[in-house]
């Protein structure tokens, strides 16, 4: 059993994902209570890749991760948090500029840098429309005049 279980681990650590242990050929509570955990361990690392995979294409919807996979947690959060900073984008763009991102490090400074330079272009731009809607009405007083 134990050079079976090498071999699991060796396909997990090179990326694979191995087939699950027969744990009711293995005789002994303690080889089987092993066997059941290598077990569990493949099915929260194939469960795992099968969630970091479209996350790592930026696929956010229909991804699913079953109760009680603690290695999974960081991703589970990492997740959750790229959601939410797609809903914040589209506030953004939707010209909501309160947004603010404060969990994402170098990212965060970033994204509330842009938020706020589109905040002031787009107050700069209002000024110069309403100055040359002004100047505008001006021309046309002056237009009346002569």
């Amino acid at each position: 059993m134990m050079v079976q279980a090498i071999e699991k681990l060796t396909i997990l650590l090179q990326g694979g994902i191995p087939t699950r242990l027969d744990s009711t050929a293995i005789d002994g509570a303690d080889g089987r209570k092993f066997a059941e955990s290598m077990n569990q361990l493949i099915s929260f690392m194939e469960e795992m890749h099968q969630f970091i995979t479209p996350l790592a294409r930026g696929e956010l919807s229909d991804i699913n991760f079953t109760a009680g996979n603690y290695l999974a947690s960081p991703f589970k959060e990492l997740h959750s948090r790229l959601r939410h900073l797609t809903w914040q984008s589209k506030q953004v763009a939707d010209g909501d500029y309160g947004q603010r991102v404060d969990f994402m490090g170098e990212f965060s400074e970033a994204f509330n840098s842009m938020i706020v330079a589109l905040e002031r272009n787009e107050r700069l731009l209002k000024e110069k429309i309403k100055e040359l809607e002004q100047a505008l009405s001006h021309i046309k007083r002056l237009e009346g005049v002569l």
